[in-house]
Order: C-alpha cells, then structure tokens, then sequence
C-alpha cells in the first residue's frame, strides 16, 4: 500500500529487495529489478535513499534490526531459561533463510555487507552466548556453544540451498541436546 504523494515506506522496499535476493542472489538485486517488483519508476530509489549505495544502507540496517536486534531481545526477555533456549530455536528457524544465504554470498564480494553480516554474527553469537550462559552453564563453555551455534545455523543456510525446517529443527534439538549435557 502506498503511503502519502505515492511514496511507499521504507519496510517496503527492504522486504522486496529480501524477496528478491532469496529468489535471484545478490547477483540478481539491482535498482531497475526492485523499482519493477515495487511498481515504481527507476529514479524513485535515489530520492528516497540518495543513491543505490543509500538504499544498499539502509537495507542491511533493516536486516540486522529486524532479523538480528529485535529476535534476540524477544529470546533474552523470556524469564524461564530453557524456554529462552526454546525461543531461540523458534526464532532461527523463522528466519528467512534463502535471503540471509544470499547475504552471505554478497558478503565475499563487498566489503560493507561483509561488514554487517559479521556484525549480526558477532550480536547473534552474543545472544546466544546469554541464553546458555543464563542455564548456569560456564562462560567460556558458553561462548563455544554459542559459536557453535551459530556455524550450525550459517551453514545450514549454505549447505543445504534451501533450508528445509524441520531438518534445521532436528538439527537445533541435537544442539540443545548437547547444550543441555553440560549441566550435567
């Protein structure tokens, strides 16, 4: 839906240009393809974000707010510790998984996603780290679970093209299994 003077929100193009990197790769999104997908002239883009490298901005923003920031805060504010784990697996595999592999792709080749996708990374190891730490399990056994964790997620997205769900499922129930035995 467009807003005032036929403008569309931002969330708009960033859930298209996700749309079009988990169809296409990042090889696939460029102005003329996403201004097509909005219905929208090709110019729009630069006097809405300035320039492509604006837009290019802007998007890794709304990914790492929306699919890193806003899931772990979710995760972290349950007050049971196994259900935070629970929360956690929920939220992995609500992501959407055949963009996130295109953004690591793009990732090797430019230097400015790299830099986001390790970000994200970073904070969603973080949280991670949080969450099993908060099961009273030692810090640094944490932190390389948390690591673990990760890896396990990141290349389930590369191996596997696309992601099938309950496989990735299964895969974080062994891992919780696992998280699970060091309390014993």
């Amino acid at each position: 839906m467009a807003a005032e003077h036929g403008r569309l929100p931002p969330a708009r193009y960033h859930v298209a240009a996700l749309g079009i990197l988990a169809q296409r790769g990042p090889g696939g999104l460029r102005a003329a393809t996403l201004c097509t997908a909005l219905g929208i002239p090709i110019g729009r883009i630069d006097e809405e974000f300035g320039s492509w490298a604006g837009f290019v901005e802007a998007l890794l923003e709304y990914w790492e707010a929306e699919q890193t920031w806003a899931p772990a805060e979710l995760a972290l504010a349950v007050p049971d510790a196994r259900q935070r784990v629970e929360s956690l697996k929920h939220l992995a595999t609500t992501l959407p998984h055949e963009a996130e592999a295109a953004i690591r792709a793009w990732a090797h080749c430019d230097p400015v996603v790299r830099r986001t996708q390790q970000r994200v990374d970073a904070q969603r190891t973080e949280a991670t780290r949080q969450v099993i730490a908060g099961l009273g399990i030692d810090d640094a056994v944490a932190r390389r679970l948390a690591t673990m964790g990760i890896a396990l997620l990141a290349g389930m997205q590369q191996v596997h093209g696309p992601v099938d769900v309950a496989e990735l499922r299964a895969v974080l129930d062994d891992y919780e299994r696992l998280v699970l035995s060091e309390l014993d």
